[in-house]
């Protein structure tokens, strides 16, 4: 029986990414990110970021830690993919994070892909710093269940380019097919191992907002058919 737990265990920590392979290709293929809203890269980026810290405080499961770190390695390949083949950059004048750092406006938005590893390098490092001054059981709490609901709301930015753009093309079946998938596997995986409650609230809610956005391919499926 225990190598049927690897098998599960290998299953929860690479199948949340194996959807972004699909849509990788299709980017190289077209040569243009166009329809993947980068925003999906920041919040998994981010999540997974306070997630290992959270696990600092409060351990959990050595497989949720590896999910999270081959989560963070596929999203900085999939973010290089957005910066060099998005479809305005050549137009687009140039922006970094070091040319107006206070910029609401140009976050998240830069042209160069080392702005991006600054940032994250920079987020890091303040909350392990943060972490360092006010860890207590309460603050390790708070952490997780921000790095938890930051996640949880993976699919919002997803969906709502869908809606400003009355479209969803360019966006991978099966990438949308693996959010699903994988939201529900890892929701009753939280249930079964007993997992910190951040957890399964996150996972709820992923799937309520999976289902959004697959009425939204059906709806612009069905408006291009007519």
């Amino acid at each position: 029986m225990e190598i049927f737990g690897y098998i599960f265990d290998a299953i929860m920590v690479f199948a949340p990414v194996l959807g972004y392979i699909p849509q990788y290709k299709s980017f190289e293929k077209k040569q243009s990110s166009e329809g993947f809203s980068t925003r999906v890269s920041l919040i998994l980026l981010v999540s997974n970021i306070l997630r290992c810290i959270f696990r600092i405080g409060k351990p959990f499961e050595n497989t949720l830690l590896f999910q999270s770190i081959v989560m963070i390695i596929a999203q900085l390949v999939m973010l290089e993919a957005c910066v060099r083949l998005s479809p305005t950059s050549a137009a687009a004048r140039r922006r970094t994070i070091l040319q107006d750092p206070t910029s609401v406006k140009d976050f998240w938005n830069w042209t160069d892909y080392n702005s991006y590893l600054f940032f994250l390098g920079a987020f890091t490092f303040a909350i392990l710093l943060v972490s360092g001054i006010f860890a207590s059981p309460v603050y390790w709490e708070v952490l997780g269940t921000v790095a938890l609901l930051t996640e949880s709301c993976l699919g919002v930015p997803q969906a709502l380019d869908n809606h400003r753009n009355g479209s969803t093309a360019g966006l991978s079946w099966a990438l949308i097919g693996s959010w699903l998938g994988g939201d529900l596997f890892k929701t009753i995986y939280f249930i079964a191992t007993g997992a910190p409650f951040q957890f399964l609230a996150c996972g709820v809610i992923q799937i309520v907002v999976d289902f959004i956005i697959v009425a939204q391919i059906y709806a612009s499926e069905g408006a291009q058919r007519k």
